[in-house]
């Protein structure tokens, strides 16, 4: 197994356990969604690696349709802006910059800290429930 697909089904257990998405990159967000839906798109042929192109392709969209419901894209960005200023800065400006987005922008960041652990869309991946 090469470590993209390690480092992919990590991410997916990450993002199915109790520790929030915000702190995974978009990238691998994405890349988890992938490696998901190609799992359900494996046709069971033991000779060669095939796949189910159109679920392949039906999951994928469901991803497209449903990206905000499905990428905590807000917080990635709250957090990478957070991560950019205590390292290149320090923690109170960073606090600041949270108070800003909260008081002069009206970003409410309890909400985006508070955001389901697990919040795919009931039936993402496949007509199956899978």
């Amino acid at each position: 197994m090469n470590n993209k697909i390690i480092r992919c089904f990590i991410i997916e257990a990450i993002l199915e356990s109790s520790y929030k998405s915000s702190f995974i990159s978009l990238d691998d967000q994405i890349d988890a969604f992938f490696i998901k839906a190609e799992k359900y798109s494996l046709l069971k042929d033991k000779e060669k690696k095939s796949i189910n192109v159109k679920e392949f392709a039906e999951n994928i969209a469901r991803l497209i349709i449903n990206y905000n419901n499905l990428l905590d894209i807000p917080s990635v960005i709250v957090n990478k802006s957070v991560s950019f200023l205590k390292r290149n800065y320090n923690k109170e400006i960073s606090e600041e910059f949270k108070e800003s987005l909260q008081n002069d922008f009206n970003v409410e960041l309890s909400t985006l800290e508070n955001l389901p652990k697990n919040h795919y869309a009931m039936g993402a991946y496949t007509s199956a429930g899978k």
